[in-house]
């Protein structure tokens, strides 16, 4: 039998005169289909920034829900990868070129991909200027 209002339902069978429940059923009892991530952002990622914010995700297609995870290497030092979304963010810290592999996960499989990113030093902010010291006033002056 199958409630419409919640899509489940309980097979049942009838022993002697009375119903016995076989087992619980989601949408009239067939099996959902899902399929294991496939990881669809490429590389290289886009480049980086010392001292500037940076944010790109990392893709996947697949039946949800799917986590992310880093398997191999490091980020640049600044950076983190959001296991939920696979949002890599934050203020890179350290200039060069990182290689990393990253996994997406479901319940139906896993796949991972190898990336790199390129993080430049960027440019130095010059020094502020010295502030000028204002002399006391004495009596007045």
């Amino acid at each position: 039998m199958l409630d419409a209002a919640t899509n489940t339902g309980i097979t049942t069978a009838a022993v002697g005169s009375a119903p016995v429940a076989l087992g619980k059923f989601i949408g009239g009892g067939a099996a959902a289909p899902g399929t294991q991530p496939t990881i669809t952002t490429a590389s290289p990622l886009p480049a980086g920034t010392v001292g500037i914010p940076y944010s790109q995700s990392i893709s996947a297609t697949g039946t949800a829900p799917i986590t992310f995870s880093l398997i191999v290497g490091a980020l640049p030092a600044g950076l983190t990868l959001n296991t939920s979304t696979g949002a890599i963010t934050g203020t890179p810290t350290t200039a060069g070129t990182f290689n990393f592999t990253i996994t997406a996960t479901n319940s139906f499989g896993t796949d991972a991909d190898p990336f790199a990113l390129t993080i430049s030093a960027g440019g130095v902010p010059p020094p502020l200027p010295p502030v000028a010291q204002i002399p006391r006033c004495r009596n007045g002056l």
